[in-house]
């Protein structure tokens, strides 16, 4: 990244700006408040330009896509517009928005219509089981009288308040009306004058009111009203529809239009963050070293600018441009979720990236489920051509589902053992390398060791970048020693067994007593006093208990090996319970596609996060820090359409 200086005159400050933005490559600085013009975006009197006309034209496009079966832009697919097309929307945003208008009243119609029917069914739910009831609910009064009507919710309420009413209201009548098991109807009337008493009885009594009372008629009659009615709401609901499903090829009008305010919207934006005079405007930035140049005789062969670029100095913190091969950039999106790189880092990505594949492969190792994955996020990157962040999880886990299938053919597992199953033991997927389920323990093995090799990885680059910045004799002194003690101490655990005859146990512990000799007698060696420096590198040894802790860690590849292995043959052996019978092979045919789907989203959210956890705990602890920032350049954002530039 190369720090870019920009000048150039107030009247073509639009222009240089949207130049900027059709290249992509300059990153602005975000100006402090008191630098950033106070007045907000303009908006016209029909508030085109407002956030809310942007979010409106967004649903609006949504559903068109989603109720046009003749699209071919479904999903995450964006449309090719020629610039030119694009343009010409401009011409006609004051009929497009009518257009947004008149589909958004229809929406609103059909919303309140389908409103009024849940509430009638509310209604119909409420006055179905009072039927019977012969009286206007509302006319629930006289001069004198009163009438209650609603539900007790058990038997033994409506006796208790029957038990008690003769006492407190002796002139109340009470007639039940229905009953079932979840209430028991009933009517009651009395005196205006004891209605507050007989309320307070039925409140003791669990009663609850018929919430309709007042409305103008009978039940049954009410009921009727709805039920001629429901015709009528549906025949409305037909009628906005149609309508609404004629205004379905606007979509592609909402969509150019949605985009054009967002990037002029962007534009305006970046405007009120230049510093400007009357005359001239100021900008200062990022731009990548590699086309630095090139954008400055670009501009100043169109415009009346003066540009300057320089390398970054001592306390700027540039920010990050990855640029990796392209069977590497994929892994990027790991990286990013922990920290981008600073300027004292360097980048993780091209060393991450071989071991995601490989533990990730180990941990689902499956051929069938390395193909169903490796296909399903194929279509999805590169037939449906998914864009952000969707479209890069996709390639990820489609060169991961690779590592899976490569390693299923070592393990020798399709859909664990589905073939052994159905063919009763005729045919056996065969292990090119090992079956883990057979042998867990050389499993566990393996594990540590490649665990090993990862963190002598993480290692050495940490003794580059200590080279790369002068101090190298720390890379020496602290890390290099580890490299003895590690191997030392494996091949005295297990040196004699990998090549009897030799005395490997020996060998390995003097590597590993000479690789402590180091740590204890240099761990400390800023230290003047002896025996403080001897203490130093005591407490500089005690870190044999975390690279120990570190190694086990990779366990957890045996353990999500066989895991998965296991739930599959489960779901096999469950599957297969009926026999080599047309039932059975139904049944095994529904079971395997419930629980292998099951399975398959289980251990690949499970090899996906184990495996990053290997490469954020154990890796990068070792070597890296992050803390930088992701290059952000000025560029034309968009949400439903690429520009087609072809000629």
């Amino acid at each position: 990244m190369h720090r870019l200086t920009l000048v150039g005159l107030t009247e073509q400050k639009a222009d240089v700006l949207e130049a900027l933005m059709r290249l992509g490559a300059v990153e602005m600085d975000e100006l402090s408040a008191q630098h950033v013009a106070l007045e907000t975006q303009p908006y016209d009197e029909r508030g085109y330009l407002s956030l809310n006309a942007i979010s409106r034209l967004e649903l609006a496009a949504a559903y068109c896509r989603h109720h046009n079966p003749a699209s071919q832009h479904l999903g995450t697919g964006a449309r090719l517009v020629k610039p030119e097309a694009f343009l010409s929307v401009a011409d006609r945003e004051h009929a497009i928005m009518e257009q947004l208008t008149a589909m958004e009243y229809l929406q609103t119609q059909i919303a309140e219509i389908k409103t009024l029917i849940a509430h009638d069914r509310t209604l119909q739910e409420t006055l179905a089981p009072w039927r019977s009831l012969k009286i206007n609910l509302a006319e629930m009064m006289t001069q004198e009288t009163v009438i209650l009507i609603g539900a007790f919710p058990t038997a033994e309420a409506v006796e208790a308040f029957k038990a008690t009413i003769p006492e407190d209201a002796p002139e109340t009548y009470f007639e039940l009306i229905g009953a079932d098991a979840a209430s028991f109807r009933v009517l009651i009337a009395t005196l205006k004058s004891r209605e507050s008493v007989v309320h307070g009885n039925l409140r003791q009594h669990g009663f609850h009111l018929l919430p309709v009372q007042g409305m103008d008629g009978t039940p049954q009659a009410i009921l009727d009203q709805i039920f001629n009615r429901q015709d009528d709401y549906q025949r409305r609901i037909e009628r906005l529809e149609t309508e609404l499903q004629n205004l379905v090829p606007m979509g592609v009008d909402f969509e150019l239009l949605h985009d054009f305010f967002l990037l002029r919207s962007d534009k305006i934006d970046a405007l009120h963050h230049l510093s400007s005079t009357t005359s001239t405007f100021y900008l200062q930035g990022w731009v990548p070293a590699d086309v630095a140049d090139d954008m400055g005789s670009a501009l100043q062969s169109r415009f009346v600018v003066a540009v300057a670029h320089r390398q970054p100095i001592d306390g700027e913190e540039p920010p990050v441009l990855f640029d990796n091969h392209p069977l590497v950039k994929p892994f990027e999106v790991i990286v990013e979720m922990y920290a981008p790189p600073s300027a004292a880092d360097i980048d993780p990505t091209p060393i991450l990236a071989p071991f995601f594949f490989f533990f990730f492969g180990m941990m689902l190792a499956d051929i069938g489920y390395g193909l169903v994955l490796t296909g399903l996020m194929g279509w999805l990157a590169f037939v449906k051509k998914a864009e952000g962040e969707l479209g890069r999880l996709a390639r990820l886990l489609f060169l991961s589902g690779i590592g899976a299938i490569f390693f299923g053919v070592l393990f020798g597992g399709f859909f664990g053992d589905m073939l052994t199953v159905l063919t009763q033991g005729q045919v056996v997927v065969p292990s090119f390398w090992f079956n883990p389920m057979n042998d867990p323990i050389k499993m566990m093995i393996w594990s540590i060791l490649f665990g090993a090799v990862h963190l002598f990885t993480a290692m050495g680059a940490k003794i580059y970048m200590l080279a790369k910045t002068g101090h190298i004799m720390d890379g020496i002194f602290d890390i290099a020693p580890w490299y003895l003690i590690i191997i030392g101490g494996g091949l005295l655990l297990g040196g004699n067994s990998i090549l009897p005859g030799l005395p490997m146990a020996q060998i390995g512990q003097w590597m590993a007593l000479g690789g402590a000799a180091v740590i204890l007698l240099f761990g400390g060696r800023d230290a003047k006093n002896p025996i403080v420096r001897l203490f130093k590198g005591l407490g500089a040894l005690y870190n044999i208990t975390g690279y120990f802790s570190d190694l086990l860690s990779y366990t957890r590849i045996l353990a999500l090996v066989l895991a998965g292995s296991v739930i599959a043959m489960v779901i096999n052996l469950l599957g297969f319970m009926l026999g080599p019978t047309p039932a059975g092979y139904i049944m095994f045919t529904l079971v395997a596609l419930f629980g292998h789907t099951l399975n398959l989203a289980l251990s690949v959210l499970g090899a996906y996060v184990h495996t990053s956890r290997l490469q954020y705990v154990e890796f990068f602890s070792k070597f890296y820090e992050g803390g930088g920032k992701i290059f952000n350049p000025l560029k034309q954002r968009s949400h439903f359409i690429k520009f087609d530039r072809t000629k």
